[in-house]
């Protein structure tokens, strides 16, 4: 957790609250989905940022509104070839 919150301090993360216009176009959205993913499409939406699920159902709505969508695994990638932390490679290893 405070390695969370390290990145949250340094930039890496960006926490994002909703605002009133990603509640209700979160309201719009297939009840297919769950609350979350809703609202991480619609903020993805709103921030025109990338957002992260595992879960096809809002994975395939999210890329057909046009948003860039990265899973867990991607990731756990990511911070490998960043070389963001020697337990993140031998974690990423295992998977490989």
């Amino acid at each position: 957790m405070d390695s969370i919150k390290k990145c949250i301090e340094n930039g890496q993360i960006k926490v994002i609250k909703s605002a009133k216009k990603d509640i209700e176009y979160a309201d719009s959205l297939p009840t297919a989905l769950g609350p979350g993913e809703r609202y991480a499409i619609a903020i993805g939406i709103s921030e025109n940022c990338l957002i992260v699920t595992d879960d096809i159902k809002p994975r395939k709505i999210a890329i057909e509104l046009g948003l860039d969508v990265i899973g867990t695994f991607g990731i756990l990638r990511l911070a490998r070839k960043r070389n963001f932390s020697t337990s993140l490679k031998n974690l990423t290893d295992s998977f490989i």
